[in-house]
């Protein structure tokens, strides 16, 4: 690996560490600003499609689904950029939605599958335990966005670790050639 690989290998964990003591330590605001940015680039990605969708009137058929698009974007790129933390919340509750449904039809499918296939009550215990977890995002969604911000960020330290060990693999592996 050549010595400039090195540093911005180097830069990159750092900057990961960074991230890593900011979720850790100030979680809403990390999970806060994450959603801001994501905010920032729907704005952005709206406003281009706005363009599109405008300049391409009359030219293609699509530009009237590009224009629509684009305004749906930046009006919630607005929304979510007045007020991310209902954003975080109501994130939150979408999700909590998702995974109470897809419980339910776990639990479903496990009942009437029970005769045609075998681990059956795995996915029932699957959906079930589904069901739990979409109650305690209803209940706690503000401690749920927490705590995934916090699994993000020990996921982001397993990542650096396991990104370090192959860095160090790949220049064994090289030097080991030359």
């Amino acid at each position: 690996m050549k010595n400039r690989n090195k540093w911005l290998f180097a830069g990159q964990i750092l900057l990961l560490f960074v991230f890593f003591g900011f979720a850790i330590l100030y979680p809403w605001t990390t999970v806060t600003s994450i959603v801001v940015v994501f905010a920032i680039l729907t704005l952005i990605q709206g406003m281009f499609a706005l363009i599109d969708g405008l300049i391409g009137l009359g030219i293609y058929p699509g530009a009237l689904w590009t224009l629509i698009y684009g305004l749906v974007s930046v009006i919630l790129g607005f929304m979510v950029m007045l007020n991310p933390d209902t954003s975080i919340v109501s994130l939150m509750y979408i999700f909590g939605a998702w995974i109470l449904v897809s419980g339910i039809l776990q639990v479903i499918e496990g009942i009437f599958v029970r005769k045609t296939y075998k681990g059956e009550t795995a996915l029932i215990i699957n959906g079930l335990l589904s069901v739990l977890l979409s109650l305690v995002i209803f209940i706690f969604p503000s401690s749920t966005a927490i705590g995934f911000m916090w699994f993000a960020a020990i996921y982001l330290v397993l990542w650096i670790v396991f990104a370090i060990v192959q860095q160090e693999r790949i220049h064994i592996t090289t030097s080991d050639k030359e």
